[in-house]
């Protein structure tokens, strides 16, 4: 039973070694997969008003996990980080289609975020609450939130478990 065990944690990281290459791959696709109106890109600066409370999914060995949690904490979001294994994220992840996964996913006021999104698109998702599972910013971005400066132009995938499009764009 040890062995079937070992095997299927193995697989499940195999598994998540190549979603995050096919992420990788696909990065570039996304951004042409689908027309981006220029009214959804959105400039915002500064922290939100109301404290949201998310949970955070991710393993003990990513610190941009940790860094993108400070993050979120500075702009008024209590994280509770919660450690699982890669198996475990991986079955947390698959709410998602494959092309919109990352290194974590959070759960913020019944919607699923993905990756290090940054905050404003998490704002507007909980204000307007859309008909979705949740949002995504794929892959791990260098500037992204947790990853570099935080500054850049981000493009924010919804998701429902089969399907995806542009939820917003933003620059800060």
């Amino acid at each position: 039973m040890k062995h079937i065990a070992t095997v299927l944690v193995l697989l499940a990281i195999f598994t998540i070694a190549v979603a995050a290459y096919m992420v990788a791959e696909y990065d570039s696709q996304l951004s042409t997969e689908f027309a981006t109106p220029s009214s959804t890109t959105t400039r915002i600066s500064g922290s939100i008003g109301k404290a949201l409370k998310a949970i955070m999914y991710a393993t003990r060995t990513c610190g941009c996990c940790h860094k993108y949690a400070e993050y979120l904490e500075e702009n008024n979001v209590e994280v509770e980080v919660v450690y699982v294994s890669e198996a475990q994220l991986y079955e947390k992840l698959r709410v998602a289609p494959q092309k919109l996964y990352s290194c974590h996913i959070m759960e913020v006021e019944g919607y699923y975020v993905i990756g290090h999104v940054p905050v404003e698109a998490i704002v507007k998702l909980v204000a307007e609450r859309p008909d979705v599972k949740g949002i995504s910013l794929p892959g791990m971005p260098s500037e992204a939130p947790g990853m570099g400066s935080g500054r850049g132009k981000f493009t924010i995938y919804y998701f429902d478990k089969n399907s995806y499009g542009v939820y917003m764009v933003v620059e800060t």
